[in-house]
């Protein structure tokens, strides 16, 4: 039902990033559980999207509920770590007029026996998103403080409107900002000499271009910074989250490696707006219009990072397999 943490050290048979060495990929931070694999009590019923080809649960018909959070989908949550938990629900609505569900967690907690309870919605209809759950409604606090090396808990879904629609949970201890199918740019290898500098900044960690480098407006010959990428197959869509201080100095090159031949396909990413961090989609090429990345199983592919302006920063990236998709807010 859940993939658990892992951190995985991939061999590199071919030529990859230019070296025949080891590379890892980024660790897996958290728990991800399918709802279709919870338990389900009625009118909670699990269906088939053939759109998006995967599974979910939904209320497809009845009444709606006000803060009568009911356990229509539960789960144990059962590994121990950190004191602190944080949720994410992936989910699609229709309309704004069905599209909200209860996510709660029951059990006892550090300060107590604890019930936490989130009324979770998309920003927008049509599309799966990854939604933040928030410990009560309102309250602007996504902390679970959870000790679960004292006893259990459980997850638990139910509808509050007709037709909301629940594809998977993601949780993750410790990792306040760490978001589902992403990748942290800090925890990427950087080459020896690299002009990517790692540091320390609000909401964690982020790589930054050197400031005593010249700025380039051309894609770099090699990449300065690298990952493997899971295994991924056909077309996915990438996400960069990057900031920078003003028009000069806002600029990256992020691109995707076929490790087999070598090629890399650049894309130069800056935000739209200076002084905040912003998600910006990547092309897989400058300038390209196109955002879509083709993937073939049988080849080994990384994630990579180039210089471009000094003092441009990324912190995160997403990746998804759906083209509508919009990267988690934080």
């Amino acid at each position: 039902m859940k993939r658990k943490r892992l951190s995985i050290i991939c061999v590199a048979s071919c030529t990859l990033f230019g070296l025949s060495l080891f590379w890892t990929m980024p660790s897996i931070g958290g728990d991800f559980y399918e709802a279709e694999d919870m338990t389900l009590n009625l009118p909670m019923v699990s269906l088939y999207d053939a759109l998006y080809d995967l599974d979910y649960i939904t209320c497809p018909d009845g009444e709606s509920r006000n803060n009568d959070l009911v356990w229509e989908a539960h789960c144990p949550l059962n590994w121990a770590g950190s004191d602190y938990y944080y949720l994410w629900v992936r989910m699609r609505a229709l309309d704004p007029h069905h599209d909200s569900m209860y996510v709660g967690i029951t059990g006892n907690a550090i300060w107590g026996p604890g019930i936490w309870k989130d009324t979770v919605y998309p920003s927008q209809c049509g599309t799966w998103e990854w939604v933040r759950v928030e410990n009560a409604d309102g309250s602007g606090d996504y902390r679970f403080p959870l000790a679960f090396e004292d006893e259990p808990f459980t997850l638990v879904i139910g509808h509050k409107e007709t037709g909301a629609m629940v594809d998977k949970v993601y949780v993750v201890g410790g990792y306040p900002n760490e978001v589902p199918n992403g990748i942290e740019a800090e925890d990427m290898n950087l080459r020896p000499g690299s002009s990517m500098l790692d540091s320390y900044g609000y909401l964690g960690e982020y790589l930054y271009c050197d400031p005593g480098m010249l700025p380039s407006n051309n894609p770099p010959p090699a990449p300065e910074a690298h990952c493997l990428l899971p295994p991924l197959s056909g077309p996915y869509y990438l996400w960069a989250r990057v900031w920078g201080r003003d028009r000069n100095h806002d600029a990256l090159y992020v691109g995707v490696e076929n490790g087999m031949t070598g090629a890399i396909k650049w894309d130069r990413v800056y935000p739209a707006l200076r002084g905040a961090w912003e998600w910006v989609r990547v092309e897989n090429g400058v300038n390209s219009g196109n955002y879509k990345f083709d993937f073939d199983p049988a080849f080994p592919y990384g994630l990579v990072i180039g210089h471009g302006e000094t003092e441009a920063r990324v912190d995160k990236f997403f990746y998804t397999d759906d083209p509508n998709e919009v990267p988690p807010k934080l």
